[in-house]
C-alpha cells in the first residue's frame, strides 16, 4: 500500500518499479485533497494513518495476509515480493519498521531505543513498514490521530511502549535488509549490477535492500534521484539505458493539424559570439514553423542587427512573433516569466526555451525531445573540450552545484541515457500543462540566477527535469571574455570557442572577413629584421590578431608538414602580414628571398574575379603560380632555395596573407 494524492513524476517512478517487479499496489488518496500540513517543512502524516485505517478494515481478519506500506514519490523498489517475504520471515516478527540514523522529531527519545551493533541504524522511520494485516489494523486503530498530526511520533510511541511492542512483536530493520533510508547512509551504499539488473548494496551491513527511500534534505533527495536513474534496471552496464525507451512516441506520420503547438522563447541575455550560427540553427530546426510561435528577448544592443536579420528573413514563416528589444529595459527574469505567460495565453502544448549560447546543431532536436515524452527535458550541451555543461549532477546542502559521481561520465558520453537531474539551463522543453504553475518561477537575486530559481520551483512542485545524451544535439558557446570592440568580434574568439571558430573560419570562405575593414598601414613592427622590399601591408598586431594567428599556425598549418614526413615545432613567426597589391599603389614585388624556414602564402580573394594578373614566380626554377584558390594556402621553403617575386596585378585589388615562419 502507498498514499498519493497526485500522480507526480515521483509516483510514476515508484509505480514503474512496482510493476516491474510484480507488486500489487493499492494506492490510497489518489485524486483527493491532501489534508495534512506541508510535509517538506513539518512533521506530518496523520492523513496517511487515517487513510490506512479505513483501508485496513477490509483485511483485519486475514491472518496470513502480509501488507507492506511505503511512501511513493521518493521511493524505488529494486526486487520483487518473494525477496521481501523471504527477508521478512527471517525477522521472526509480526511487524517490521524501517530504521533511521536520526531520532526525529523528538530527539529526547534517543536513549529509550534498544541498542544496536555498529553500522546498524537504531531509530524508527515511519515511511516504510511491513506486517500481517490484523496487527497493522490494530496499530493504526490504537489511538485517534488528526489528519495534520504526526505519524512518525504516533508509530514511535507504540514501538517504545514495551507492552505494545511485545504485543505486536514489532522490530526495526536495523541492517536495511528490506528498507534503506538514504538520509544518514549515503556513504554506506553504492550501485551494483548483475547482468541486466541494477541494485543498491549497503557495504556497512552487507545487505541489498528492496525499498530505497530518498527522503531528507536537498542533498539527499537529489542524490536519490541520481541513483534512481539506475535502479529498477533503469540503466545497467551491460544494457545501457533501458528506461529510455519507455513512454516514448514519434511525431512521424502526424498530420499538420495534429502536431503540437510550441512557443519557442529565444533569450539573448549577454553578448554572445557566433550568434549568427545560433539563429541559423534555430531556423533550421526540423519542425513546421507555422506550428511555432516565437518569443524573443534581446537585452543586448550589440545584437539588434542579428535579431533583425533573423526576423526579416523568417518572421512571416512562424505562427506568431513577440519581440522585446533592449530599449524596453526588461530584465532577464521578468522576460522569461513573460515567455511562460505568453505560452499560457496561447494555450501552447510545449514551451521551448533556448538561450543564445546554445548551438543546436541537430535539426531534429525538437522532435526528439517531444518524442521522449517527459515533463521537462533538455538536450545535453557542453562547451567543447571542457566539462562545463547545461546541467548539474547533484546539489550540496545549500542547494547549489555539487559534482556528482557520474557527472564526467555523462558529459563525456561514456554513459548515455536519460537522466533525472536537479538543474537545467540553456535549452529546456516543458510540457504546456505545467507552464501555468511555473510562469512566475524565474527570480533573480544576489544569491540565485533565474535558472536556479526556476529549477528550484520545479523541484518543489515535484516535477522531474531530465537531460538526454543519447545522441549529440549541439553544444554551448563560452560567452565569457567576449571582446566586442572589433569590426569582426567573432574572429577574435578563437581561444574561447575554438570549435565554433574553426567551423566558421577554417573553410574555403573564411577569407571574407579579412581585412578591408581595417585601414592598411605600413608595417612598423619589424625592427631588427631584414625587410628588403617594403609592401603596403597590415601587421596582425595592428588588429590585435597576432596571438590568434600564431595559434592557427601551430595547429592547422603545422599539420601540413606531415606530407614531408615530419611535424616540426613552430618556434616563432615575426612577420605575419596582410599585403595589398593594386595597379595604382603597389602592383608587384621584385625578386627577393626570405630569411625564414618556410613561408605561408594564403590568397584572400579570387584571381580573375577580384583582380587580374598577380601570382608568385620562383626565379631559380622559372615556375609561376598565378591563381591560388581563395582561402587556400601555398606553403614553400624560404631562404635562397626559393628566391621569388610577386607578379604584377593589372586590374582590381589582390590581398594575400603572408607568414614567414622559423622552426
Amino acid at each position: 500500500m502507498t498514499v498519493a494524492t497526485e500522480g507526480t513524476d515521483g509516483f510514476k517512478r515508484f509505480m514503474r518499479s512496482a510493476n516491474k517487479y510484480g507488486f500489487k499496489v493499492k494506492v490510497l488518496g489518489m485524486g483527493k485533497e491532501w489534508r495534512g500540513r506541508d510535509v517538506k517543512n513539518s512533521a506530518d502524516g496523520g492523513h496517511k494513518v487515517n487513510l490506512l485505517r479505513n483501508e485496513l478494515t477490509k483485511y483485519k481478519n486475514d491472518k496470513n495476509l502480509l501488507i507492506m506500506f511505503t511512501e511513493s514519490h521518493d521511493v524505488v523498489l529494486t526486487d520483487g515480493p518473494d525477496a521481501v517475504r523471504e527477508r521478512f520471515a527471517k525477522f521472526d516478527a509480526r511487524v517490521v519498521f524501517s530504521a533511521d540514523a536520526f531520532c526525529w522529531p523528538d530527539t529526547t527519545l534517543k536513549d529509550k531505543y534498544p541498542p544496536v551493533k555498529p553500522n546498524e541504524k537504531r531509530y524508527l522511520n515511519s515511511r516504510g513498514f511491513i506486517g500481517y494485516a490484523p496487527d497493522l489494523y490494530q496499530i493504526v486503530h490504537y489511538n485517534a490521530l488528526k489528519d495534520d498530526g504526526d505519524d512518525q511520533s504516533y508509530y514511535t510511541s507504540i514501538f517504545l511502549d514495551r507492552l505494545l511492542g511485545v504485543q505486536w512483536n514489532i522490530k526495526l530493520d536495523t541492517k536495511s535488509n528490506i528498507f534503506q533510508n538514504l538520509h544518514g547512509s549515503l556513504g554506506d551504499v553504492k550501485l551494483k549490477y548483475l547482468g541486466t539488473h541494477s541494485f543498491l548494496y549497503n557495504s556497512a551491513t552487507a545487505t541489498t535492500p528492496v525499498v530505497v527511500n530518498g527522503n531528507g534534505p536537498v542533498e539527499v533527495r537529489t542524490e536519490f534521484n541520481r541513483v534512481a536513474n539506475y535502479l529498477a534496471d533503469g540503466w545497467t552496464t551491460s544494457s545501457g539505458c533501458l528506461s529510455c525507451q519507455e513512454d516514448r512516441f514519434t511525431l512521424h506520420g502526424f498530420k499538420m493539424y495534429a502536431l503540437p503547438t510550441i512557443l519557442m522563447g529565444l533569450f539573448v541575455e549577454q553578448p554572445t559570439p557566433f550568434i549568427r550560427e545560433f539563429f541559423r540553427r534555430i531556423a533550421a530546426l526540423n519542425y513546421p514553423k507555422r506550428k511555432i510561435g516565437l518569443f524573443i528577448h534581446n537585452k543586448e544592443e550589440l545584437h539588434i542587427k542579428d535579431v533583425a536579420r533573423f526576423l526579416d528573413k523568417h518572421s512571416k514563416e512562424y505562427r506568431s512573433v513577440t519581440h522585446i528589444s533592449p530599449f524596453s529595459n526588461i530584465g532577464n527574469a521578468v522576460a522569461r516569466n513573460l515567455g511562460l505567460e505568453k505560452c499560457v495565453e496561447q494555450n501552447c502544448q510545449y514551451y521551448f526555451s533556448v538561450d543564445s549560447v546554445a548551438q543546436l546543431t541537430d535539426p531534429d532536436t525538437l522532435n526528439t525531445l517531444i518524442g521522449q515524452n517527459r515533463t521537462i527535458i533538455s538536450p545535453m550541451l557542453s562547451i567543447p573540450r571542457t566539462l562545463a555543461s547545461n546541467f548539474w549532477g547533484t546539489l550540496n546542502e545549500e542547494g547549489f552545484y555539487a559534482l556528482s559521481e557520474d557527472y564526467m561520465d555523462l558529459v563525456e558520453a561514456r554513459k548515455r541515457g536519460l537522466w533525472n537531474v536537479p538543474f537545467l539551463m540553456s535549452a529546456i522543453l516543458i510540457k504546456g500543462s505545467l507552464v501555468d504553475k511555473l510562469r512566475a518561477a524565474h527570480v533573480s537575486t544576489a544569491r540565485i540566477t533565474p535558472a536556479m530559481a526556476f529549477c528550484q520551483r520545479a523541484r518543489d512542485l515535484g516535477y522531474f527535469m531530465f537531460v538526454t545524451n543519447q545522441q549529440r544535439h549541439g553544444h554551448l558557446i563560452n560567452a565569457d571574455n567576449f571582446e566586442t570592440h572589433h569590426v569582426h568580434n567573432d574572429l577574435y574568439n578563437l581561444f574561447e570557442n575554438p570549435h565554433d571558430w574553426h567551423l566558421r573560419y577554417l573553410h574555403e570562405n573564411y577569407s571574407v572577413v579579412l581585412m578591408e575593414n581595417v585601414q592598411a598601414v605600413q608595417d612598423p613592427h619589424n625592427e631588427g629584421l631584414y625587410v628588403r622590399f617594403p609592401t603596403v601591408d597590415l601587421d596582425m598586431r595592428d588588429v590585435e590578431f597576432d596571438r590568434h594567428w600564431l595559434f592557427i599556425l601551430a595547429g592547422a598549418v603545422r599539420r601540413s608538414f606531415v606530407v614531408f614526413g615530419s611535424t616540426p615545432e613552430i618556434q616563432f613567426s615575426r612577420i605575419n602580414i596582410i599585403v595589398r597589391y593594386r595597379p595604382d599603389e603597389q602592383a608587384y614585388l621584385g625578386p627577393h628571398d626570405i630569411n625564414a624556414a618556410f613561408t605561408v602564402n594564403i590568397a584572400l580573394n579570387a584571381a580573375g574575379v577580384d583582380f587580374q594578373g598577380g601570382g608568385l614566380r620562383f626565379t631559380r626554377y622559372d615556375c609561376a603560380i598565378n591563381s591560388t584558390r581563395k582561402g587556400w594556402m601555398l606553403l614553400h621553403p624560404g631562404r635562397l632555395t626559393h628566391h621569388h617575386e610577386r607578379l604584377r596585378v593589372t586590374n582590381g585589388t589582390r590581398y594575400i596573407l603572408i607568414s614567414n615562419v622559423s622552426l
